[in-house]
């Protein structure tokens, strides 16, 4: 898995959408959206196809095996508009399964996965909440004033952002969620499923990462430049960085460059390869 140029030795880009987005790897997929749409970019090379179109804008995408779980609202969302939010499994040969609608305000949409769980904001009315992976009641796992941003799982608990990082047990809907750490503004989450990663933007020169989960408390640790995508895994936080990747090691803390020159907006680690996509859209590869 993963490749580079012939031309050149180095990075290999697999396909081209036009447009940043986020993406994610299933099966033998780059899965990425793209408005209404989710693209295939085969990992082994050859054209990128449409997996399905959605009559939705795709907000937020997850792995999920062979396929992915996606959270879109409508196109004529908004005050006067609709505003049912959607959330479905699509699978790689376009399949679309509906698992659970929820009403939706600004900002609606971001999306994290347990093992067993869906968990998604709902935006402007400020709710946390979670659905089965296979479909099922949706249930209201936490509601705060203001309006919800990034989510991630760790463990057995949802983290979110509101005005500060919140912690909720997956298997408590309602109560209270319990303060963990206050970063400032533009706060994002990552996770492995274990460790949650909170990233906090100082301003365009600085920000902090926090490690939460495993280790709640940690001391925040500075980073000259605002990350533009986030991945935890192997025990490690990579990092789009300044144009870099870099790995920060949730141990030790050390950082190590790994990848330069590439204007990163979304990326995939796996133990063979690194995936991204550019600030242009271009879908790239390189073996680790």
């Amino acid at each position: 898995m993963g490749g580079v140029d012939a031309a050149s030795g180095g990075p290999l880009t697999l396909g081209d959408l036009g447009m940043p987005s986020q993406i994610v790897l299933a099966g033998d997929c780059v899965v990425a959206a793209k408005l209404t749409a989710l693209m295939c970019v085969p990992v082994a090379g050859g054209p990128v196809r449409t997996i399905a179109t959605l009559p939705r804008t795709v907000v937020s995408v997850a792995a999920d095996g062979d396929g992915v779980i996606a959270t879109s609202l409508p196109l004529d969302f908004g005050p006067s508009g609709d505003r049912t939010m959607h959330v479905d499994r699509i699978a790689l040969d376009g399949t679309v399964s509906p698992l659970g609608t929820a009403f939706a305000g600004a900002g609606a949409g971001q999306l994290a996965v347990s093992p067993d769980q869906i968990v998604f904001t709902t935006g402007g009315s400020a709710s946390l909440l979670t659905i089965p992976r296979s479909g099922g009641a949706v249930k209201v796992l936490a509601s705060d004033s203001g309006n919800f941003g990034s989510v991630a799982v760790g463990g057995s608990d949802a983290y979110y952002v509101n005005t500060s990082i919140y912690r909720h047990a997956l298997a408590s809907a309602g109560g209270a969620s319990v303060p963990v750490a206050s970063l400032g503004t533009g706060v994002s989450l990552a996770s492995d499923g274990t460790t949650v990663v909170a990233v906090g933007v100082m301003s365009q020169l600085s920000a902090v990462v926090s490690i939460l989960g495993s280790s709640p408390g940690s001391d925040p640790i500075p980073l000259a430049g605002a990350p533009s995508a986030v991945v935890v895994t192997e025990g490690r936080a990579w990092m789009a960085l300044n144009g870099d990747v870099i790995s920060l090691d949730l141990t030790t803390h050390a950082m190590t460059p790994i990848l330069s020159g590439e204007a990163v907006t979304g990326l995939v680690v796996t133990p063979t390869a690194m995936f991204w996509i550019t600030d242009t859209g271009a879908v790239r590869t390189t073996p680790r």
